[in-house]
């Protein structure tokens, strides 16, 4: 079996192949069958990511007098070349940008796209559905996919581990590279495999309706437990998707169908383990999903059959720029402006002790040369944040999760001049007992390479 890694770089930076798209050809004829099924002469119509076009060409086929194709990359105006070629560009717009940004004139009566990644998520799907539903499209319209469900299951797989994670542990010129070790593993691979590999059923890890009332949040977060039921072998565990397009049709890169343009995202562990009847396995998995960013974090335990933990690992993907705690350590974060720091610096102080007047007591104390209109603004900003962006309750000293405080306070020290050290040092004096200053870098790190708050500071 074959593997490659997957990209999880920004959207900017992805480069796909539309050729390879085009002809898959169960992706295109289930796409195409949603939308004559579901989009009515007449129609409004919004593409998401329209790529090719090939999905607004589908609408115009079934009947829509409008489509406004949304694509970011250039491949944008080769679509406009085959909409005019193919006498459709009299009822699509192109319109080059993010969803996200762009205001449209009218609403839509189907909205339609396919940004599914390998784990059905990681382009932004989520977010970017909720947008797109809660602004273009019309009372009782339709989304398609309409459904996504995203499930895991565990995996053998020996060979990959003789490629991929074996020659790590050994020398390689008499010289030991086993540091790379755990980098590796915290790569996610690409690879299709099929049921005679699974060595468990599958889990659900997510499940979201794609409608204008859907509800998404930027973490999901699951436990999921397997029971083995036969002697085997474990070497890791594999994520995948099954998108419900409309009644009826949907499409999936799960154990059956055979390969198509999403491969199995596959999830290694550092040694393959043997696994006896009545061995449980525990995967905690987490992702973490903004405009900007994707990261998966998970942790693999295994118990014997008296209950008994005899393995236990875990990871988190970040970012391809980032690096070891100390490695970061000299580097100095982007600097954010002092407004947003102050801003940030009030939000860690949120520890139920301290009202607006206490805040306004320590701000002049910090900084006298501050005005009582830029104190104010500050604290207004701060619990403007607070009531739109954090879930907890309205109240007069509020409180924050002891993390977010500490978020908070690596982001007041963006200053431009301190390194990702000293940001450590002072955040495990302000938080000794819940962040040791390796953990602070990060942490520190964690917020610079995902944007953990972005309308705060980075």
């Amino acid at each position: 079996m074959r593997f490659r890694e997957l990209p999880l770089s920004s959207l900017e930076g992805r480069n796909y192949s539309h050729q390879r798209l085009l002809a898959d050809r169960a992706r295109c004829e289930a796409y195409r069958k949603a939308i004559l099924d579901t989009v009515k002469a007449g129609d409004v119509v919004v593409d998401l990511g329209t790529g090719s076009g090939l999905l607004a060409f589908f609408a115009v086929e079934a009947g829509a007098k409008k489509v406004y194709a949304i694509e970011l990359g250039p491949v944008i105006r080769y679509a406009e070349r085959i909409a005019k070629r193919n006498s459709m560009d009299d009822r699509i717009e192109f319109i080059r940008g993010v969803s996200y940004d762009i205001e449209l004139p009218e609403l839509a009566d189907v909205i339609v796209g396919e940004n599914l990644g390998s784990l059905g998520i990681e382009e932004n799907m989520l977010p970017m559905y909720q947008d797109a539903a809660k602004r273009f499209l019309k009372p009782g319209g339709k989304m398609i996919p309409s459904r996504l469900e995203v499930s895991a299951t565990l995996v053998s797989d020996t060979g990959f581990h003789r490629r991929y994670i074996d020659p790590w542990k050994s020398s390689l010129y008499g010289i030991y590279f086993d540091t790379f070790l755990h980098e590796q593993l915290k790569t996610l691979f690409l690879a299709h495999f099929d049921s005679s590999r699974v060595v468990s059923a599958p889990q659900l890890f997510l499940s979201a309706k794609l409608d204008a009332k859907q509800t998404y949040s930027e973490i999901n977060r699951k436990t999921l437990r397997f029971e083995i039921d036969r002697d085997t072998t474990l070497s890791g565990f594999i994520v995948y998707f099954t998108a419900e397009l409309s009644e009826g049709v949907s499409i999936s890169n799960g154990l059956v169908g055979g390969k198509n343009s999403w491969d199995q995202v596959y999830f290694s562990i550092d040694r393959v383990l043997s696994l006896e009847v009545g061995y449980n396995v525990t995967i905690h998995l987490c992702t973490w999903e903004t405009r900007y960013e994707f990261v998966p974090s998970w942790r693999i335990t295994v118990s014997d059959s008296q209950g008994k933990e005899i393995y236990d690992y875990s990871a988190t993907r970040y970012p391809l720029l980032s690096l070891p705690p100390d490695l970061i350590g000299p580097i100095v974060p982007p600097a954010v402006d002092s407004g947003n720091r102050w801003v940030a610096y009030v939000l860690s102080l949120l520890n139920g002790n301290r009202g607006k007047r206490q805040l306004a007591t320590i701000l002049s104390k910090l900084d006298p040369s501050l005005s009582t209109d830029e104190i104010e603004h500050t604290l207004s900003r701060a619990f403007f944040f607070l009531n739109t962006h954090a879930s907890i309750p309205s109240m007069a000293k509020p409180v924050l999760p002891l993390r977010d405080r500490a978020d908070f306070l690596i982001q007041a020290h963006f200053d431009g001049t301190l390194n990702c050290k000293r940001i450590a040092e002072i955040v495990h004096f302000e938080f000794p007992d819940f962040l040791t200053p390796e953990q602070a870098l990060e942490r520190i790190q964690y917020v610079v390479t995902t944007n953990v708050k972005p309308t705060v500071g980075v």
